[in-house]
């Protein structure tokens, strides 16, 4: 069903998705996919929801004031 998975491993690719139930439906295809092509072990490549992301992106991020802070309606 998602016949670019395959291709996101030798892309080293990230996938973010819109939610964690897509990217843990994604992580089971990818397995899927990898048993079904006789593999024993496999790296699955990074799928987080786009919240798991964010998260993980500003854990990581070295020098926190750099991050952008994003304006309301109420900050102008």
């Amino acid at each position: 069903m998602y016949s670019w998975l395959h291709d996101t491993h030798a892309e080293n690719a990230e996938i973010v998705t819109a939610s964690r139930r897509l990217a843990r439906e994604l992580r089971v295809a990818y397995d899927e996919q990898q048993v079904a092509a006789g593999q024993m072990a496999w790296l699955t490549p990074p799928i987080r929801s786009w919240q798991s992301w964010l998260s993980h992106q500003s854990s990581t991020i070295e020098n926190p004031a750099v991050i952008p802070t994003r304006l309301d309606a109420f900050s102008s």
